[in-house]
């Protein structure tokens, strides 16, 4: 009997270790436990202000791509009515200049075919005087 009851009290040493080791793993695990918890609480805590503003980042690129978008807008229409008047300057400045010049050019033909007429009935006066005096000479 005295080796059963030494296998007894062996067995009993042997769970009483056991527990203790398993005592102790527990509280180091909730040690660790508590230092994550603080870990995470650290690291929300120094993380909150960044993620802040990285939202107020994001939300001001926001407002300026819309405001860039709104004055792109705005240049596009100040360049298209820039162009259109240019364009109807140049059709002013074409029609100042080429109307005079094609003026110019109905005169000079006018005064080119006056001047055709003058100097063909000249022409044509001399020639007709030319021939009275054959006319009376030889008569």
């Amino acid at each position: 009997m005295t080796g059963e009851i030494s296998l007894l009290i062996v067995i009993a040493v042997a769970v009483t270790v056991m527990a203790v080791a398993q005592l102790l793993s527990l509280r180091h695990i909730m040690q660790m436990a508590a230092r994550a918890s603080t870990a995470i609480a650290e690291l929300q805590r120094d993380l909150a202000p960044i993620l802040k503003n990285a939202h107020e980042a994001s939300e001001a690129a926001a407002r300026v791509a819309t405001l860039a978008e709104d004055q792109l807008t705005r240049i596009d229409a100040v360049v298209r009515n820039t162009t259109d008047r240019v364009e109807e300057m140049v059709d002013v400045a074409h029609s100042v200049v080429t109307g005079p010049v094609r003026h110019g050019v109905a005169i000079v033909a006018g005064l080119k075919a006056a001047w055709d007429v003058f100097t063909s009935s000249r022409q044509t006066r001399a020639a007709e005087t030319d021939d009275d005096e054959r006319d009376a000479s030889a008569g």
